[in-house]
């Protein structure tokens, strides 16, 4: 079976940035409407344009604000890792 593409459209982004974009496109929001939670225009800019995170203070004033869930705008995606490392687990030895 192919999957509903209107399933599909319905799915949350799981990136901060797709987030707001995503609650901007289906409020019709603009910009504009997002200084008041982010701070400034350059601000709003920033973030956008994934210059700047979004702190926490400004996660809360969204989630109150607009209703948008804090968890999505934390993001579900690990970080990449850069490096890898070895650990080495080494059983306890009774003294």
């Amino acid at each position: 079976l192919a999957p509903d593409p209107a399933s599909a459209r319905r799915r949350e982004p799981d990136d901060p940035v797709q987030v707001l974009e995503y609650y901007m496109e289906s409020r019709g929001l603009n910009r504009s409407d997002l200084i008041p939670f982010l701070g400034s225009k350059e601000r709003v800019s920033e973030v956008l344009h994934r210059k700047r995170s979004l702190s926490l203070e400004m996660i809360r004033r969204l989630h109150a604000g607009l209703g948008i869930p804090a968890d999505l705008l934390l993001g579900t995606k690990p970080a990449k890792a850069t490096h890898q490392y070895a650990v080495e687990v080494r059983p306890e030895v009774p003294s």
